[in-house]
């Protein structure tokens, strides 16, 4: 800002009315004087500091610092509005800090990664049927659906189907966001509507997720709730309040596929034994698996625990094993993992499953070390040669189990199954 210099002002001539502006034409060369004032050849204190006040503001005008002023610190964005540093999430459109925590929503649990058998066995467990789909948080605030990720970052491409999401309360809607495989295979969907995107969608791609995506209604919160990060209201209340919130419930919401938001088949399942064979069946008719909630089991976000469960198709591959590592501590003098070749030439590591004893681990160690240094970090077997004993897995195909495949590839927590005779699938 340029400063103001307390200089005597030099005498300036102004008019004194109007009359003599409309004489100064008529008037001689030589007579064209106007009368003047004078202005004071020093300003009072008072007349400076008011002076250098309007002198300052018009500045201010033209020129911008860049740095908010003290009133524009103290004011709190609005709704759906990017906070100062630029961030926008699904805390910062409810004005909430951008990382108010560290997680948005609660994560789901494989059932059978649950050890603990009484915090598993919270039967009668309420099952549901899992659709190929992709996780949705629906916000609605003050009347306005918007659409978030599991990480909390903004869908795109959505607006009509959040015109349609017609509900009577507030609050946060867990979906998943879900069309019929034999138009669109989900992951190739998501593509269209991620948060990432940047090319613009075709007509006909915009003409899909305005007219053929559907959404799957699951559970629901309040947005207070959600701000705290936790729901005590049991889940079968919860369930209760979705069937509330939608207009006219037997034509807006239905156990089925027929129309735009539908909540997903369920069955109560009172042992295990039923939780697994509807889960097969599940599995069967071409689903991912089931979700797995007990009737009272509060809303977590953020943890990733018994309370929110799931049981999905596991995966199988035949994988040739290149490698060992021993184990350290309480397995030491055992194999800790095999090494197989994957996918594109990778590798993962599999500890043997639960056919296989210690002392099977331990013996099958001794082999691995006969054959080779016996290097903690595994001895890896030359491509096209198998091992010199019978006993060693190294060179051999055995079958890997996991939990699921994720859209990626990733085997989720792989195992080594049985030693086999089939031809490696990579």
């Amino acid at each position: 800002m340029a400063k103001i210099k307390k200089d005597k002002l030099k005498n300036k001539e102004v008019f004194s009315d109007d009359k003599t502006k409309k004489n100064k034409s008529s008037s001689n060369n030589k007579d064209k004087k106007v009368r003047a004032e004078k202005a004071p050849a020093i300003l009072s204190k008072k007349e400076l500091k008011a002076m250098k006040k309007a002198d300052l503001a018009k500045q201010s005008n033209k020129v911008d610092s860049g740095k908010p002023s003290k009133k524009d610190k103290k004011v709190k964005p609005e709704a759906n509005e990017p906070k100062a540093d630029g961030v926008v999430n699904v805390f910062t459109s409810l004005g909430l800090e951008p990382k108010h925590r560290a997680v948005p929503f609660q994560l789901v649990r494989h059932y059978d990664e649950v050890t603990v058998i009484k915090n598993r066995e919270q039967f009668p467990y309420e099952a549901e049927v899992m659709l190929d789909s992709t996780f949705c948080a629906v916000v609605r605030n003050k009347g306005v659906n918007t659409f978030w990720s599991r990480t909390g970052a903004e869908f795109q491409h959505l607006e009509v189907l959040g015109e349609s999401f017609k509900v009577k309360a507030d609050g946060v809607y867990l979906c998943e966001i879900y069309m019929d495989n034999a138009t669109m295979p989900c992951a190739k969907l998501a593509t269209l509507f991620s948060p990432f995107r940047k090319n613009a969608l075709t007509a006909p791609q915009q003409a899909i997720l305005d007219d053929k995506v559907t959404l799957v209604v699951n559970d629901f919160i309040t947005i207070e709730e959600f701000t705290e990060g936790k729901a005590e209201l049991p889940y079968s209340n919860r369930k209760k309040l979705i069937k509330k919130s939608f207009k006219g419930f037997d034509k807006n919401l239905t156990k089925g596929k027929s129309a735009r938001f539908f909540t997903p088949v369920t069955e109560t399942c009172n042992d295990e034994t039923a939780l697994r064979n509807f889960a097969l069946t599940s599995v069967e008719k071409g689903n991912k698996g089931i979700n797995v909630r007990g009737e009272d089991s509060p809303y977590v976000c953020g943890h990733q625990n018994f309370h929110y469960l799931q049981i999905v198709e596991g995966a199988t591959h035949n994988l040739t094993c290149v490698g060992f590592e021993e184990g350290t501590g309480t397995n030491e003098g055992k194999v800790a993992n095999l090494l197989f070749t994957y996918k594109d030439g990778t590798e993962i590591k599999a500890p043997l499953g639960s056919a296989y004893t210690d002392e099977d681990s331990a013996s099958m160690l001794q082999v691995l070390k006969s054959e080779g240094k016996g290097k903690k970090e595994g001895k890896k077997a030359k491509k096209g040669k198998k091992a010199k004993t019978a006993s060693s897995p190294l060179g051999y195909v055995w079958e890997v189990n996991a939990l699921e495949e994720n859209a990626k590839g990733v085997m989720k927590n792989p195992t080594v199954g049985h030693f086999t005779k089939s031809k490696s699938d990579f």
